[in-house]
């Protein structure tokens, strides 16, 4: 399932979200239950503006792995362009429960607050968002750029420790981006920053 689930990604990533359904689903029929594969299956599908598919896998990724940020916030973000209010916040407040560092869905969560007539908590929500994502374990692309040994492959790393406040795999990467690329502002920056934290 390794290789359409790799060409799932290129496809997504080249934008043609019809390509990526269909090697995501073609993952799916050798391995069912892989979470990953219906997370982006999920993701491709609520892009491609086919709400009913995205709700399928998304719904079943929340019930292989109920503790997923990721589906959590695919079902909020669903609820959202469906404009049920009343489910987003549910699913965005459950995201941030179970990833409180993904302070990026603090600006859905205030407008579905927003459309509710929450005014007072749509204020909330809206003051504290910011830049850190959802995230989901993916052990096939993880270990695919681990394959890369460059300098941004490194910086790429060090900005996913970052968000998740990995302080010290933060340092680790930035000092071997440095190494490879020593005239790097933003890698010193960073690194800076990632010691001060």
């Amino acid at each position: 399932m390794r290789w359409p689930y790799f060409l799932g990604h290129i496809y997504r990533l080249r934008n043609q979200p019809e390509a990526a359904a269909a090697y995501f689903e073609r993952a799916l029929e050798r391995q069912p239950d892989h979470l990953p594969s219906l997370l982006w299956l999920g993701e491709v599908y609520l892009a491609d503006n086919r709400p009913d598919q995205a709700q399928t896998h998304l719904a079943r990724a929340a019930a292989i792995q109920p503790g997923s940020a990721a589906a959590a916030y695919g079902l909020g973000r669903l609820a959202l362009a469906r404009k049920d209010f009343k489910q987003a916040v549910t699913q965005f407040e459950r995201t941030i429960e179970l990833a409180p560092q993904a302070s990026s869905v603090e600006y859905p969560l205030g407008l579905a607050y927003r459309e509710l007539g929450n005014a007072a908590q749509a204020r909330v929500h809206l003051a504290r968002r910011g830049e850190g994502g959802v995230t989901t374990p993916d052990p096939l692309m993880d270990a695919l750029g681990d394959l890369l040994q460059n300098a941004q492959a490194f910086e790429v790393r060090a900005a996913q420790a970052l968000d998740s406040r990995d302080w010290p795999a933060a340092i680790d990467n930035l000092r071997k981006a440095l190494a490879l690329a020593p005239d790097n502002p933003y890698a010193h920056l960073n690194l800076g920053t990632a010691l001060v934290l």
